[in-house]
C-alpha cells in the first residue's frame, strides 16, 4: 500500500540544514505575509508533441531552474491519485496533457528540497496543492496518512511551516493570523509552506467536515469565516481586487493571477495583481517565451517586494531575499 511505503519512508530522508546565523537583520520584523512574489500556475507542465488544445501548448523550466533563474518561490502541483500503481502522481489532465518534469509527487518535492537545502537562506517557499481525478475516499484518514508521508519524506517537519506552527496558543487559525500574525522571516526562512487549491472532498475530508486542521500539514484553501481561514485563493486580480485587499489588511495569505495564458494581451491584470496586495501572484510566462514580450517580474523583486499594503515603513526588497544572501 502506499501509505504503508510512505510512513516507512518518513525518517528516510535528509534532515536538511541546521539553524543559521540569519544574514537579514529585519528577520525578527518582517513576517512572512509581507511579501509579494512570483508563482507558477502547473508549474510541473510540459507541452505534449501535439497539444490538444492550444491553451495546453506550454512548457516550464524545471522546477529547480525556475528557483535559481527565475525568481520562482511559489508552485503548483497538480496531484492525481492513480490507483492501479497506488502512487500519487502530477501531471495535469490524463492522456490529454500529461506532460510533466516529475511524474512522482514525492520526485517534485525532492527537486525543490534539494534547491532549498543548498540555499538555505531562502523566504519560504509555498507550494501550491491542487487535487484532480476522483478522491479516494474509500481509503480514508490512510490516505492522508500516505500523502503527507511523501511530503515528509522530502522535507523534514521542521522545515515545515504547518497550519498548528502558525496558530500557536491562538483559539483557532483564522484567530492567529488575524491578530497575532504570521511567523516572522526568522521563523520561516528556509522552509516551505503547503497550501491546498480545492472545495471538494479531498478538502472536505481533509478539514474533518471543514471543521479543524489539528495536526495537518497543509493550509487548506478557506473563506474567511472558518476557523481554519489563512489561506485564500482569489484568482480574478481585477474582479477580486477589494476582496483581496480586504484579505490582506486582514492578515490572510492570498493567491492570485496575472491572467494567465492571456497576460500578455492584458498587462492590466498583472498590475490590478500587484496593487491588490496579493501575496502570491501566479504566472504562466515566469521566463521568456520564444515570441511572446511578456515577462512577469515583481516590480524591484530580488526576487520578491515588500507588499505594497502592509509592509512596515523602510522595508526593501532585500531584506526579504537577495541573492547574495541565500547560502
Amino acid at each position: 500500500m502506499l501509505c504503508t511505503l510512505a510512513l516507512a519512508l518518513q525518517g528516510c530522508g535528509d534532515d536538511g540544514p541546521g539553524p543559521t546565523e540569519s544574514k537579514y537583520p529585519r528577520d525578527n520584523e518582517l513576517r512572512m505575509n509581507q511579501l509579494q512574489l512570483k508563482g507558477t500556475h502547473n508549474s510541473y507542465h510540459i507541452a505534449q508533441e501535439e497539444p490538444a488544445v492550444a491553451e495546453l501548448d506550454y512548457t516550464f523550466a524545471p522546477l529547480d531552474v525556475q528557483l535559481e533563474e527565475q525568481g520562482v518561490r511559489k508552485f503548483e502541483l497538480d496531484t492525481n491519485y492513480v490507483e492501479k500503481n497506488d502512487s500519487i502522481e502530477v501531471y495535469h489532465i490524463p492522456i490529454v496533457d500529461e506532460g510533466t518534469h516529475c511524474r512522482l509527487f514525492v520526485d517534485c518535492l525532492r527537486t525543490i528540497e534539494q534547491w532549498s537545502s543548498a540555499h538555505p537562506g531562502h523566504q519560504p517557499i509555498f507550494i501550491q496543492i491542487e487535487p484532480k481525478g476522483r478522491f479516494p475516499s474509500w481509503l480514508g484518514e490512510s490516505f492522508f496518512e500516505a500523502f503527507e508521508g511523501e511530503i515528509l519524506t522530502a522535507f523534514p517537519r521542521e522545515r515545515i511551516s504547518t497550519p498548528d506552527d502558525v496558530q500557536g496558543d491562538a483559539a483557532t487559525l483564522r484567530e492567529a493570523v488575524t491578530t497575532t500574525g504570521w511567523p516572522t522571516l526568522a521563523e520561516a526562512r528556509g522552509k516551505v509552506l503547503f497550501f491546498i487549491n480545492d472545495r471538494s472532498d479531498f478538502t472536505q475530508a481533509y478539514t474533518r467536515e471543514f471543521n479543524d486542521v489539528n495536526g495537518r500539514l497543509m493550509f487548506p484553501e478557506s473563506l474567511p469565516e472558518e476557523d481554519f481561514a489563512a489561506v485564500r485563493i482569489l484568482n480574478g486580480a481585477e474582479s477580486d481586487f477589494d476582496a483581496i485587499q480586504q484579505a490582506v489588511k486582514s492578515g490572510f495569505i492570498v493567491r492570485t493571477r496575472d491572467g494567465g495564458l492571456d497576460a500578455p494581451q492584458s498587462p492590466g491584470v498583472l498590475q490590478a495583481a500587484l496593487d491588490s496586495g496579493a501575496q502570491l501572484i501566479s504566472t504562466d510566462f515566469p521566463g521568456k517565451v520564444e515570441g511572446v514580450d511578456y515577462v512577469m517580474q515583481i516590480p524591484g523583486g530580488t526576487p520578491s517586494r515588500c507588499n505594497p499594503l502592509i509592509a512596515p515603513a523602510g522595508c526593501t526588497s532585500a531584506d526579504i531575499e537577495s541573492p547574495g544572501r541565500l547560502k
